[in-house]
């Protein structure tokens, strides 16, 4: 069984579809019985599609781009 900090590890992993089939059976099992994961997980799909919905950087008014190039550089 694969445990809570192996799951924010595998996240990323997970929601690409690039783990194994193992893993994704290990991760999906753990996720039935830890409700903090599954939490986790469902908020880190939420905010991949929110920030695939985002136009291009070209598309933000103007008097965002100070705040675009901040970001950039984190």
């Amino acid at each position: 069984m694969i445990s809570c900090r192996d799951i924010s590890r595998l996240v990323t992993d997970f929601g690409e579809g690039a783990l194994g089939f193992m893993a994704r059976v290990q991760f999906r099992l753990h996720l039935l019985f830890c409700p903090d994961c599954k939490r986790h997980v469902e908020k880190i799909g939420m905010m991949t599609r929110s920030l695939g919905s985002l136009p291009d950087d070209e598309e933000f008014p103007p008097h965002l781009n100070p705040v675009l190039e901040t970001l950039k550089e984190e």
